[in-house]
């Protein structure tokens, strides 16, 4: 697969940053867009001293964002998965929020 250019909006960083962690619950006032940081990360943009696309970010509070960037059990496969489905959750609560539309 062909590397991408990152998509970078802060106006959709920020709506994320609005949401409930969608990994635990939580919303105390610590949620970010948490940007992927799995085994495909280099497919949607990370590349030296960038992040990946901000369109692949999940809604995630300070505790869930380090256990998910940190893999310090080792599970990168799991962790990944587990990060891509929390990106699709984050995009289906934009989604009827509507934030996000599809015309």
């Amino acid at each position: 697969m062909q590397k991408r250019n990152p998509y970078k909006s802060r106006k959709l960083l920020n709506r994320i940053a609005e949401l409930p962690c969608v990994r635990c619950g939580k919303d105390d006032g610590t949620i970010v867009g948490a940007h992927y940081s799995g085994d495909l990360q280099h497919l949607l943009g990370k590349g030296m001293g960038g992040k990946c696309t901000d369109a692949a970010a999940a809604a995630l509070c300070y505790d869930c964002h380090s256990h998910m960037d940190q893999y310090k059990d080792g599970n990168t496969v799991d962790r990944s998965e587990e990060f891509l489905y929390l990106i699709v959750i984050t995009h289906e609560l934009l989604l009827k929020s509507e934030y996000l539309r599809v015309e």
